[in-house]
């Protein structure tokens, strides 16, 4: 089982290194995507027939091949192989929950749609295909317009992985050689233990953990010391990971015009030509993911202990689960 904090992100990937194999990774990239056709397109349409509009969108969480093959040589030259060939990605062993498709007012998409299941293994692709309101089809638009915060997907997985917790331990430890004898010490006020306010249901695991080095040093030393206290758990870690469909469509797409009593938000493009078609054109759900430029953050169990609103679903966040 390998360690999340061992873990590090490179071309928008973040790699954790597989234990006792020096050249093997799992990865886990840091956003999702939609799939795409031959031609590059996203596997999107917005149709609308009078007051009825349907939505239907198809998304992948995973890397191109070739965007792999660049992480790919990224980790040969950061751990120092010479033949990038050596090195085998794998993605991490997530077990994706559920993928939901949310809208928003333009800031941030926090308004569930829909739920969809994933393919269950990499690139985990998933569809949506739903009848839409009046407001949400103005929200779709804008989002089709290449406007970010009206329309995105949120993979929901999690994965089992060693969680490191860390804990300053201070005071005169003289006379302390049980978990009890710490106790008195630092309801005494004579010793100091210092926990992150969301390892705090850890507090007896991490005081065991302190006697151990206490016991195992020379012996408790007479007058102020200072030890840093480790734990390293297997814990059931929640991962989200999401896109902006308003991030999928390039400046040569056609824009979707709004037809009359669409309402809400219009598109922030040119008019198209006269002869723009209010229909998205089709696009083959067959295809390979393609690169998407991601909000780069630090992917670490310190980032979010509570679950995440994403500000653009753009990034990926870990949080850990304890469990008794």
């Amino acid at each position: 089982m390998y360690k999340l904090q061992d873990g590090f992100e490179v071309l928008g990937v973040v790699c954790f290194p597989q234990p006792e194999a020096e050249s093997r990774f799992f990865y886990l990239p840091l956003a999702a995507d939609c799939q795409r056709g031959d031609d590059g397109k996203p596997a999107a349409n917005l149709i609308v027939a009078g007051e009825t509009a349907f939505l239907q969108l198809a998304t992948v969480w995973d890397v191109s091949a070739g965007r792999l093959e660049e992480v790919r040589h990224a980790v040969a030259e950061r751990i120092g192989i010479d033949d990038p060939a050596l090195v085998q990605l794998a993605f991490a062993p997530v077990t994706v929950d559920g993928v939901r498709l949310l809208s928003g007012d333009g800031s941030v998409a926090e308004t569930e749609l829909a739920t969809a299941r994933s393919s269950g293994m990499a690139p985990h692709s998933a569809m949506f295909n739903l009848p839409l309101d009046s407001a949400d089809r103005a929200r779709a638009a804008a989002a089709f317009n290449r406007r970010t915060g009206f329309l995105s997907v949120w993979y929901e997985a999690s994965l089992r992985a060693l969680v490191r917790h860390e804990a300053r331990l201070r005071g005169n430890f003289s006379g302390v050689r049980s978990a009890s004898d710490l106790e008195r010490a630092l309801a005494s006020g004579r010793a100091v233990l210092e926990i992150l306010p969301d390892d705090v249901e850890l507090r007896g695991a991490l005081i065991d953990r302190a006697v151990e080095i206490l016991n195992l040093s020379a012996g408790p030393a007479e007058g102020e010391t200072e030890i840093l206290v480790e734990l390293s758990r297997s814990e059931l870690v929640s991962v989200t990971a999401g896109t902006d469909v308003g991030t999928w469509f390039g400046g040569s797409d056609p824009s979707v015009l709004p037809s009359q009593g669409f309402g809400g938000p219009q598109p922030s493009r040119p008019e198209p030509d006269d002869g723009a078609r209010e229909t998205r054109p089709n696009a083959s759900l067959d295809g390979p993911a393609a690169e998407n430029t991601a909000s780069l953050v630090e992917a670490s169990t310190n980032l979010a202990r509570g679950r995440p609103t994403p500000p653009r679903f753009d990034s990926i966040t870990l949080e850990t689960r304890h469990e008794d």
